[in-house]
């Protein structure tokens, strides 16, 4: 085998190896970026049994809009909502700026940093 061929090998096993580390480290971010910008009003923990300002997000990705028990939505969302299943790009354009989507939602907090709201919503994930 030439030294060439080896270097590549071994270059291909190196990343392959970081890439877990990498979608790791993201989660991580993700959670970080959750604690900072969504913790207040939302759980994911599942220690935590109470919903606070906003609804539990433990498995709202791909489920339906406005269905999580215990959270009184708004009138806006539920006109929203019927039909509406969570996936990462309306995660992605409720988490930007859900004014923008759902004008008079409970919504207030706008994440304009595309990785960050990528990071979270790959949190989000997790719990499902």
């Amino acid at each position: 085998m030439n030294r060439g061929r080896l270097v590549a090998i071994i270059v291909v096993v190196m990343w392959a190896m970081h890439a877990p580390m990498v979608q790791a480290d993201d989660l991580v971010t993700g959670e970080d970026a959750f604690n900072r910008h969504c913790a207040l009003c939302h759980v994911t923990e599942r220690q935590k049994a109470y919903v606070w300002l906003g609804p539990d997000l433990r498995g709202i990705f791909n489920a339906p809009a406005g269905k999580k028990e215990g959270y009184e939505y708004s009138g806006a969302f539920r006109k929203f909502a019927p039909g509406v299943i969570w996936n990462e790009d309306n995660l992605d354009t409720w988490i930007h700026h859900a004014q923008g989507l759902v004008p008079n939602s409970r919504m207030l907090v706008r994440i304009p940093d595309a990785e960050q709201r990528r990071t979270i919503i790959d949190y989000l994930k997790t719990y499902n």
